[in-house]
């Protein structure tokens, strides 16, 4: 019996292996967006780099449990390449830790942004990457869409978007942290493959446990163990480094690299939906178009199947 048109067409979507990568990578930013409430939470009791040190530290120890002992089995390269993923990705959270200490969140969140559009420069400039038109658009229109979401905050905090055009050493710091996770996004797509993506992951989640623990000096140290702590740095070790890392790490390079920071930039509105449906708070109309805005771009991005041809 030939099966309907519409079911055909549903079955096509499902099995398309590119769909599913950025169905996973949305599930990703699901993850993201739930630690927001949750690290707020914990810097109560912790002090910031001392919780990317244990969450990181904790997720390594805990990786191989997941995945097998054989992801701890690394050649000379898969170590390097592990090691750089590592440093940019612990640099994208200590940059932001400090930079959050001297600027506001809503000049931090609208330079983080900047990594949306820093993406497909970088992939341009340093390998060539032919970006299309559309991903161009999509990131602009993603850029935007999270410029909107920072809008009623600013108002909140009688404190306009663009009231200095120049940047404060904090600014500079978060932009730092900007410059990282757009060359992490890059070079993930760069050099994963299906046959390093879980040595590469432990690697790097070893690495930013290591280097975050090194900065700890940097730190005011402060730690008081409480219930909420240690369910908080279970669930930011677990889902939103562990699974999500190797969910990066398999199903990122299956799509355009442009596509993929265009899918992380969903992060912000999952973090509203996180702190609606944990802390009750009801976000202002204004951030709807802004997640509309940033939905379309995902949608825009997932039309092209192609992942980028990037020349050395």
């Amino acid at each position: 019996m030939r099966e309907p048109a519409v079911a055909g067409l549903f079955k096509s979507l499902y099995l398309h292996p590119v769909l599913k990568a950025y169905a996973a990578l949305l599930g990703v930013t699901v993850f993201w967006g739930f630690t927001f409430p949750m690290v707020q939470w914990c810097l109560d009791d912790c002090s910031p780099v001392l919780l990317v040190t244990i969450r990181f530290v904790l997720a390594a120890l805990l990786f191989p449990l997941f995945f097998g002992f054989s992801t701890m089995r690394v050649n000379r390269k898969q170590l390097w390449q592990g090691f750089v993923l590592g440093v940019f990705l612990c640099g994208g959270y200590i940059f932001q830790t400090f930079g959050l200490a001297e600027t506001t969140t809503v000049r931090a969140g609208f330079i983080t942004a900047l990594y949306v559009p820093l993406t497909p420069i970088f992939a341009w400039l340093l390998f060539r990457a032919k970006i299309r038109r559309r991903l161009w658009l999509a990131a602009l229109l993603a850029f935007g869409g999270i410029v909107i979401l920072a809008i009623p905050e600013a108002g909140l905090n009688d404190t306009p978007l663009f009231n200095q055009l120049s940047l404060n050493r904090g600014d500079k710091l978060i932009l730092g942290c900007a410059v990282s996770y757009a060359l992490h996004i890059l070079l993930i797509n760069r050099w994963a493959t299906p046959e390093n993506e879980k040595p590469l992951s432990w690697i790097q989640l070893a690495t930013t446990g290591v280097v975050a623990a090194l900065l700890l000096p940097l730190d005011t140290i402060h730690f008081e163990l409480t219930r909420t702590l240690v369910l908080s740095i279970l669930f930011c070790s677990i889902f939103a480094s562990i699974i999500a890392v190797w969910a990066m790490m398999r199903f990122q390079p299956r799509v355009p690299v442009t596509g993929a920071a265009i899918v992380y930039s969903m992060e912000p509105v999952m973090a509203g939906l996180a702190a609606w449906m944990m802390q009750n708070h009801v976000p202002p109309l204004l951030t709807v178009f802004g997640a509309i805005a940033i939905f379309a771009a995902m949608l825009i991005a997932s039309t092209i199947h192609e992942p980028d041809v990037m020349h050395t």
